[in-house]
């Protein structure tokens, strides 16, 4: 087993046991197997380190007070196997928030974070990927009606919340037709795709007092499982992290982000304070979607009436804010949120049908991304999603659409 890392744009591979002792390393590291020799190479701006992946391999990231650690175990010593990659950004300023995983390996899978540079624009205009190509509503496997959120899974394949339709479809990339998966829905709402591959989904019950449910696809039977009986209050915006077996439930009648495990037990709010509103540091007003870097073990709340985007930590009630008025960086109605592996957090104004973009060490640190002046318009943008490339997809709800945005890295020097 050996250690790679990078000092002044050489590519230093070293025998891990001479240097496991050592705590010095720039953020560019990479854990490898079958290497025997230390050798040298020499690279231009290194951004990216090529590792091999096997079957047997258990690859974990440890959060200590100096930074990040990569731990690797249970490896056989092979020289063949699929190559993947860990990327990282150039700059290494800190080695606790600029560690960037590519999610084209094996690694990242375990995360919903998707790997995207602080510098990455996307194109201007869309293409459609899913739904009429003229924009009009239907029921065939080629149309969508009011689509509602969706997810992306690893290999680009669409589950879309078709409201009009009361079904769940799936895209596959670069299908020109979709499939429905389980039976009818009576109001889907949200939909999330872990990165297993497992699919959950909520519904709204047509009763106000009723208890909407949670399911869970099961593809042997192609049917929905109901996996939480009773969710209180009105959930819009889930999150599931399998590792720990919880579900974070933006609860917006309730002003609260609502923690059950899947078993479907109620475990307590985890933030907001419930039945209550206000807009300090422990009240959320109107929660509309929760997005948990189970890394750093952050919620991230669309707190959309107050207009901004809190953080909490796990086990903590008081939030910070890290996007609104009171940063500098105004967001208008958040009702949809993504956090990537750097920080950056992107967000879905609801009255103004933009995405902004707020980052931790860019510049500009507010900036619109989708939906600005010199960009394509929406009529009733409601939700995005990125793919492991970075790619940009959003549902147009009037227009029955998927629209992709390609990423481009132009700006980053690369």
């Amino acid at each position: 087993m050996c250690l790679i890392k990078i000092v002044n744009n050489q590519l230093l591979i070293q025998p891990i046991e001479s240097i496991i002792s050592h705590n010095q390393f720039k953020p560019f590291i990479a854990l490898c197997t079958g290497l025997k020799n230390t050798r040298v190479d020499t690279w231009q701006s290194p951004s990216q380190i090529d590792i091999e992946e096997d079957g047997n391999a258990r690859i974990t990231i440890e959060r200590k007070r100096n930074g990040l650690r990569l731990r690797i175990r249970n490896l056989t010593q092979n020289d063949q196997g699929t190559l993947k990659c860990l990327g990282f950004d150039q700059d290494g300023k800190s080695f606790s928030n600029t560690l960037q995983i590519v999610v084209k390996a094996t690694l990242s899978k375990s995360r919903k974070l998707r790997n995207i540079p602080s510098c990455a624009t996307w194109s201007k205009n869309g293409t459609i990927v899913a739904g009429s190509s003229n924009g009009a509503a239907g029921n065939d496997s080629t149309a969508l009606n009011t689509p509602g959120p969706f997810d992306i899974d690893v290999d680009g394949t669409l589950y879309i919340v078709d409201n009009g339709n009361n079904r769940i479809m799936q895209w596959k990339n670069g299908a020109m037709s979709g499939a429905q998966i389980g039976g009818f829905i009576n109001q889907p709402r949200e939909i999330f795709v872990s990165s297993t591959g497992n699919i959950y989904l909520t519904d709204l019950k047509p009763n106000f007092n009723d208890f909407d449910e949670m399911y869970k696809y099961d593809s042997i039977t192609n049917s929905w499982v109901t996996i939480i009986r009773k969710l209180f209050g009105r959930p819009i915006g889930f999150y599931v992290d399998e590792d720990r077996a919880l579900v974070y439930v933006a609860d917006y009648r309730n002003n609260i982000i609502m923690s059950y495990d899947l078993n479907g037990a109620a475990l307590g709010p985890v933030a907001g304070v419930e039945s209550a509103d206000g807009n300090d540091s422990y009240h959320l007003v109107d929660p509309s979607d929760v997005f948990v870097d189970e890394f750093s073990n952050y919620l991230y709340v669309a707190d959309s009436v107050n207009n901004r985007i809190q953080r909490f930590k796990i086990g903590e009630k008081t939030g910070v804010t890290v996007a609104g008025v009171e940063i500098g960086c105004e967001v208008n109605i958040p009702v949809d949120v993504v956090i990537t592996s750097n920080g950056d957090i992107y967000a879905l104004e609801l009255f103004k049908n933009r995405i902004m973009k707020v980052t931790n060490n860019f510049t500009p640190k507010c900036v619109c991304i989708l939906g600005c002046p010199d960009s394509q318009s929406f009529y009733s943008p409601d939700s995005f999603q990125f793919d492991t490339n970075g790619n940009l997809y959003v549902i147009d709800s009037q227009q029955h659409t998927v629209l992709k945005f390609n990423i481009s890295l132009d700006n980053c020097g690369m």
